[in-house]
């Protein structure tokens, strides 16, 4: 075993989200790491299915509330190779008590072994038990909240937020149309197809790594969801205008903004670090926007109004779950609060900086109503200048979103988009 065996980092990867309370972009920053795929491809099976490998680990323990952390998350990441991955099972087997030695967990290595052969042997009994039991594989608090919002859909959403993402490109039409992309793919033996309604976007077939697509490093392409690629035609963007993306990293829909139109885009972040994404990004795409460091619950370095300002605001995330299973883990049931007082606080605050008859683009990546129409309802409380729009998607998205009291909710969907929420405001005096 080697200081870069997959498996190895993988708990690394697990600890640090189940007991440091670490997100997977804080530990997986690691653009050459070795086997970086296969990593992943353990760290979020295990986040994925953990309430599952709990059931199962229950059954093959007397009291496994009494196994340490980290030899649980062991035993999870051995349970999830034998369940779900394609590996030899003596290999999966020899490989996870050679784990516990590295790992300094040598007095349990006879455990190890024997709960994992355990398995083995009832694998088809436990299985069909597993079956039939309701797991949702989210916190009590997120499904409550889930159910509650959405009486019909929640199956469906828990359903999807289970599910391995579908990968979605969007195209830098100043380089290259989707058309030509796509056969630009098609001679990479690439499949992928361009979803009705999209006119930037592209869905790979399989998921791919970014350094496989032609002219990625060129900025010819993007990674971004679909529904996250609504933003620059919902502001009306005109060649010209002033614009704010006021939480702008890792800076997507700011690039996005300025491959649609010839506007004067300021992006704007709390954290410097955070702004080094949005300059990579720009610099990729050979875009230019002037980048400010300010707070956009109370803007200190804000000198101008602007025609239209977005506000892709901090949230749950509760929409990306596919994407970002450690949200199950990370997010608690008291900062859904908490995030919809600084969502209603950074409208207020950047209220001033809107022209009058200009546009304000409110959105989230929740699925959750307090941080969405709650939020609107709450900032258009304080603001007697501000009206609600309407939000124009063509009728190929029709079926996609909820027509809400201030918005549309977009959620999520197998092989199409992730939750995302928008609300559009105007200024009228």
């Amino acid at each position: 075993m080697t200081a870069s065996n997959p498996r190895l980092l993988a708990i690394k990867a697990l600890k640090a989200v189940f007991i440091e309370k670490k997100s997977l972009d804080e530990i997986f920053d690691l653009k050459n790491t070795p086997e970086l795929n296969l990593i992943k491809f353990m760290t979020y099976g295990v986040l994925r299915e953990a309430q599952s490998l709990e059931f199962i680990l229950a059954q093959l323990l007397s009291k496994p509330a009494k196994l340490k952390p980290i030899l649980k998350i062991i035993l999870l990441l051995g349970l999830f190779q034998l369940k779900s991955m394609r590996i030899p099972p003596h290999a999966a087997i020899n490989e996870t008590v050679e784990l516990t030695k590295r790992l300094h967990q040598t007095y349990a290595t006879g455990l190890v072994n024997a709960i994992l052969r355990r398995f083995l042997a009832d694998k088809e009994n436990l299985l069909k038990q597993l079956n039939t039991t309701f797991i949702s594989e989210h916190p009590d608090w997120l499904l409550t909240k889930i159910q509650e919002a959405y009486p019909e859909n929640w199956q469906d959403i828990v359903a999807a937020n289970n599910q391995h993402p579908p990968m979605h490109l969007r195209v830098n039409q100043r380089k290259i149309t989707c058309t030509d992309y796509l056969t630009l793919l098609a001679e990479h033996h690439i499949k992928a197809d361009n979803p009705a309604g999209y006119p930037d976007a592209l869905t790979l077939q399989t998921p791919t790594d970014v350094a496989a697509l032609p002219q990625f490093a060129e900025g010819w392409v993007s990674v971004q969801d679909l529904a996250a690629q609504h933003a620059p035609y919902l502001l009306d963007l005109k060649a010209g205008q002033r614009v704010l993306d006021a939480c702008a990293a890792p800076g997507g829909k700011s690039c996005h903004l300025l491959e649609v139109s010839d506007i004067d885009l300021t992006c704007m972040d709390i954290a410097k670090n955070r702004l080094t994404r949005v300059n990579e990004n720009l610099t990729r795409l050979n875009l230019l926007a002037h980048v400010l460091i300010d707070d956009a619950s109370k803007p200190q370095h804000l000198t101008e109004r602007f025609a239209r300002i977005l506000i892709d605001a901090p949230c749950s995330g509760t929409g990306v779950i596919r994407r970002h299973p450690d949200i199950k883990f990370l997010r608690q049931a008291q900062d859904i609060k908490t995030l919809h007082q600084l969502q209603v606080k950074i409208i207020n605050a950047l209220a001033p900086y809107l022209e009058v008859q200009g546009l304000m683009l409110y959105a989230t990546c929740s699925i959750l109503p307090e941080e969405n129409d709650f939020t609107i309802q709450a900032a258009l409380a304080q603001l007697n200048n501000f009206v609600i729009m309407p939000l124009n998607f063509s009728t190929a998205h029709q079926k996609r979103y909820h027509q809400t009291q201030y918005g549309c909710q977009f959620l999520p969907t197998p092989g199409l988009n992730d939750g995302f929420y928008y609300a559009l405001l105007k200024r009228t005096y």
